[in-house]
């Protein structure tokens, strides 16, 4: 079956093959644009993706706001706070599951994730991204107390810290509300 440009170009993003493909980063537009049977395909392409620990198919799944996704995704945050494995996939998740329903616990777990790790380990682009993550909960005040205190510390090996929670705060100031880019309101 002919497939759309916004298809081939969602598959490409989300499941990279090479470097180049993976630092574009997934390509929300093109997923959202998709409809009948390719958004039924890619749906389904998530799922599996999810369950093979793909993480572009956490955000996509976010994205979509794919209820079919939050007991998969439920069970992986779970288990890997159960294991401590709290590496940056928690924070995927837990915005995933805010995306699809409001998951009570994801604020505290990325601010957890960004407190705990203070961006040891984590590439400048990917401590970004997590911050990024932050927008989709608007000007919810924790957020805005959270961020307002990061950038007001006078430790100044958190520089670093201090810069990214200032653009987020001011993205979220302008009323971004996703880190993509795009709508993702049902």
């Amino acid at each position: 079956m002919f497939s759309t440009q916004d298809y081939e170009r969602f598959v490409k993003s989300c499941f990279p093959k090479n470097f180049g493909d993976w630092h574009d980063g997934l390509d929300a537009k093109a997923l959202l644009n998709l409809t009948g049977y390719e958004r039924w395909k890619a749906e389904k392409i998530i799922l599996r993706g999810i369950k093979n620990n793909k993480g572009t198919s956490i955000d996509a799944a976010g994205i979509l706001q794919l209820k079919s996704a939050s007991k998969l995704l439920k069970n992986s945050l779970q288990k890997k706070l159960i294991e401590k494995k709290h590496h940056s996939e928690i924070v995927n998740i837990a915005w995933a599951l805010h995306q699809i329903e409001n998951y009570p616990d994801s604020f505290d777990i990325i601010v957890n994730y960004i407190e705990n790790t203070n961006g040891i380990n984590a590439h400048d682009y990917e401590f970004f991204s997590i911050f990024k993550y932050l927008v989709s909960f608007g000007d919810d005040r924790r957020v805005i107390d959270f961020l307002e205190r990061l950038i007001s510390t006078e430790d100044k090996s958190a520089d670093k810290l201090k810069y990214i929670a200032s653009f987020t705060l001011e993205e979220i100031r302008q009323g971004k509300r996703t880190p993509y880019g795009t709508s993702t309101s049902s």
